[in-house]
């Protein structure tokens, strides 16, 4: 049984999919570029697949199980599998109190950009963190990763994916958020294919 919240998830994502003049549904056991791949399947509640403008894309709802601070917590969670050639690999995670705790001791290496909020609110990694600083420095980056830090859960491109993970709030979304979403999340992969 679905909670409300839940429903609310997959409702806005089937209103996409209905309304959407740019978004082509694939048959889930099409194959499509390898971007499935990615799917972590055993705590999904929902999915569609297909491609976005010029982009295949996976979203969907998940629930993520997180352990933290002696708490057990189940978060809903969007997320986002757009395709993006680029030659950088990095990654955004919310950081945690336990990441803290394991960097201090030498468990947990990351990298620094240069800018302390993004800095404070990530653990951040590359294949090439000079090429990352600078993209950083772009505003489709920038101002993403500081606007969206009470919902970034991960943010990362690897092997020619971008992922995007974040909270849902209730307050906040609708299915023109999904779309805000896929655009600006388009840009970020543009701007790290043209880092190439």
């Amino acid at each position: 049984m679905l909670t409300e919240k839940e429903s609310r998830c997959i409702e806005m994502l089937v209103a996409f999919v209905k309304e959407s003049s740019d978004f082509r549904p694939v048959p889930m056991e099409e194959k499509t570029e390898g971007i499935f791949d990615f799917v972590e399947e055993k705590n999904i509640l929902f999915l569609i697949k297909g491609s976005y403008k010029t982009r295949m894309l996976v979203c969907g709802v998940m629930i993520d199980h997180d352990v933290a601070e002696f708490h057990f917590n189940s978060n809903i969670l969007f997320f986002y599998i757009l395709s993006c050639n680029s030659d950088i690999a990095f990654s955004f995670h919310k950081e945690k109190s336990a990441d803290r705790i394991t960097k201090e001791i030498g468990l947990k290496i990351e990298i620094e950009v240069g800018n302390k909020e993004i800095d404070d609110h990530y653990l951040i990694n590359s294949n090439y963190p000079d090429k990352l600083k600078k993209l950083i420095e772009k505003p489709e980056y920038e101002i993403f990763l500081k606007s969206e830090t009470e919902i970034i859960e991960e943010l990362s491109v690897k092997n020619g994916v971008l992922i995007f993970k974040k909270h849902f709030k209730t307050k906040n979304e609708d299915k023109e958020q999904i779309k805000t979403d896929i655009d600006k999340l388009t840009a970020i992969a543009e701007t790290a294919e043209e880092s190439i």
